[in-house]
């Protein structure tokens, strides 16, 4: 977790801080507070965007990242488009998808069930990319939900017009 927390602070990532592994007690700080896992907006969508270009540790690094969350079955964001999951990680992702398909790489996650995010890379048939990064404090998930897949919808809607 130590060489985690120095490469974010290394990439510029101020907001990102792992503690601890999950589901196991945090650390304690010196002043006896329990440690706490942080994220930011600001900072997933910068991870995200580095991903998408090509430019997060390495163009290879990148890929295989992309790989794996294009397969992830999670997603607030998928329902507002025509997703094409690729389940299998070790064949190489498409440039482009399908088709009618969008690539969607995505994480999606929470904090001590208050904070809801999504973010996501997502590469249309034609080739336009872009990222979407959301966090809700929101108590009522259910609103949470909807407010990302309204959100994720109006990108796509002005991804397919531009």
């Amino acid at each position: 977790m130590d060489r985690a927390n120095a490469f974010f602070a290394e990439q510029g990532w101020k907001e990102t801080h792992v503690a601890g592994k999950l589901y196991f007690p945090k650390p304690i700080l010196p002043d006896g507070t329990e440690d706490i896992a942080l994220v930011s907006a600001a900072d997933l969508g910068n991870m995200m965007e580095r991903m998408l270009e090509g430019t997060l540790v390495s163009p290879s690094v990148s890929r295989k990242m992309m790989q794996i969350m294009a397969a992830q079955q999670l997603g607030r964001f998928s329902p507002a488009m025509p997703v094409r999951r690729y389940a299998n990680t070790r064949e190489p992702l498409p440039e482009v998808p399908a088709e009618g398909g969008v690539i969607m790489c995505n994480k999606t996650g929470s904090l001590f069930n208050k904070v809801a995010h999504d973010t996501a890379a997502i590469i249309l048939p034609d080739g336009k990319k872009a990222t979407i990064t959301v966090l809700t404090a929101t108590k009522d998930n259910a609103k949470a939900e909807d407010i990302m897949k309204r959100m994720a919808a109006a990108l796509y809607e002005s991804l397919l017009k531009a």
